[in-house]
């Protein structure tokens, strides 16, 4: 048994150092989720197949986790609309700027939405329209990501954009690797926090095809 898992300790510890340099970048969570995949992966291979069935379980943990890892890290940002044409376009509108922050719309869709081949990017678009306040200027945005693996098993994350500073429209892109992610359905879930308050929850699933080679997604 200790022959065994120091084995299996190897692994998960190379699998560690080979994602060091990804930890001190926007990769850091990949690498976390990583080395959380294989020794989770190592647990349920020892059960099935002894040693040899912890080292595979532990390099296919790996490359679920690595590949999930878009859910704590690794999003690209984008200001599509500034305060100012936000707030212009509040007052053009209404007179006057709101009290408190307003949330216009909140969109989140998988990229591109139709059958797509394995390996090809993909992502995860998160799109914020805010309303400028009248009292305010800074406000704490957050969103809550949460993924059900086909195995039904949930990762969670919050990224805080502190992008974000007032009002505005705001994109935000999460690439996903589809290259090392197991066949089956996923469903993604998203809440949005303004100043620790959910203002809204959004659904999306997309499916990976276990047989030829091609990756289904589809948004709710």
């Amino acid at each position: 048994m200790k022959n065994r898992w120091k084995k299996v300790l190897a692994v998960c510890l190379c699998f560690t150092f080979l994602l060091a340099g990804c930890a001190e970048n926007k990769y850091a969570g990949r690498a976390i989720g990583g080395t959380a995949g294989a020794i989770g992966g190592a647990l349920i291979g020892d059960k099935i197949g002894g040693t040899n069935g912890a080292l595979i379980g532990a390099l296919i943990g790996s490359a679920v986790g690595f590949g999930i890892g878009w859910l704590a890290d690794d999003y690209q940002a984008k200001q599509i609309k500034s305060v100012q044409q936000a707030r212009q376009e509040e007052i053009n509108k209404h007179g006057a700027l709101p009290k408190n922050p307003r949330l216009n719309s909140y969109d989140v869709a998988v990229k591109p939405a139709r059958t797509i081949k394995r390996g090809q990017p993909t992502t995860i678009v998160s799109t914020i329209d805010l309303c400028p306040s009248l009292s305010q200027t800074n406000i704490d945005v957050r969103e809550e990501s949460i993924i059900t693996l086909p195995d039904k098993k949930e990762k969670k994350s919050v990224t805080q954009y502190n992008e974000i500073k007032d009002g505005g429209v705001y994109e935000f892109k999460r690439s996903i690797d589809t290259k090392g992610i197991p066949g089956g359905a996923y469903a993604y879930r998203t809440n949005l926090y303004i100043n620790n308050k959910k203002v809204a929850s959004r659904n999306a699933s997309f499916k990976i095809a276990s047989n030829y080679n091609i990756m289904l997604v589809a948004v709710k």
